[in-house]
Parts: structure tokens; C-alpha cells; sequence
């Protein structure tokens, strides 16, 4: 039902449009054109403002990843660390061998 009345709407505009003064058509033409280069200029702002929003969020997420203050570590990887550490000593090897009794007597030590 709505297409037939689109159709008779769409052939009865098109009559009309036949029957326009080549001044009226023309002024139609130049507006239409106008309003065409318009809607372009707006959208390529709204892309540039777009690019430019992203690249200043890039940016600044990579700058609060990069420069974050020092904050110290969890108590969980304390262990970590001190074994590295002990790892890149140059200090004698025999003492950490017996790195069960030193964490025996570490316990003492805490307990007492």
C-alpha cells in the first residue's frame, strides 16, 4: 500500500520538476550543491576533532603507564626479589645451600 503511494508521489514530484523554470531549477541546483559542500566540511571536523580526541587519550594512557610513581611491593613477591638477589651476589654459593636450616632459624628467630 505504501509503495503504491510512494510511486504516485515520486511520478506526480518528477511532472512538477519537468515544468520548472530553468531559473528555479538552476537556484535548486546551487542550493543542493551548497548544502552538499556544507555537510562535507562539518563531517571532516568531526573526524579531525574525532583523531585528534584519541591521539590526546593515546597520549595520556601511555604517559600514566609510563610514569607511575614508585609504589612497593606485595609482601608476596618480597621472596622473589631476595632470591634474584641472592642469585646476582657474588657472595659464597655454600651459604644459601642450606637454605632450609636459614629459614629454620629464621623462623626461630620470629617465633622467639
Amino acid at each position: 500500500m505504501t509503495d503504491v503511494i510512494e510511486k504516485k508521489a515520486k511520478d506526480a514530484l518528477d511532472e512538477q520538476a519537468k515544468q520548472l523554470s530553468a531559473q528555479v531549477s538552476s537556484s535548486l541546483r546551487q542550493a543542493r550543491y551548497s548544502a552538499i559542500d556544507s555537510v562535507s566540511e562539518v563531517e571532516k571536523d568531526r573526524f579531525s576533532w574525532g583523531l585528534g580526541g584519541f591521539a590526546v587519550t593515546a597520549f595520556v594512557a601511555l604517559l600514566v603507564m609510563i610514569w607511575q610513581p614508585n609504589s612497593p611491593l606485595p609482601a608476596g613477591n618480597l621472596l622473589a626479589v631476595d632470591d634474584i638477589n641472592l642469585v646476582l651476589s657474588d657472595d659464597e654459593i655454600e651459604l644459601y645451600e642450606e637454605l632450609d636450616f636459614i629459614t629454620w632459624l629464621d623462623e626461630i628467630e620470629a617465633a622467639g
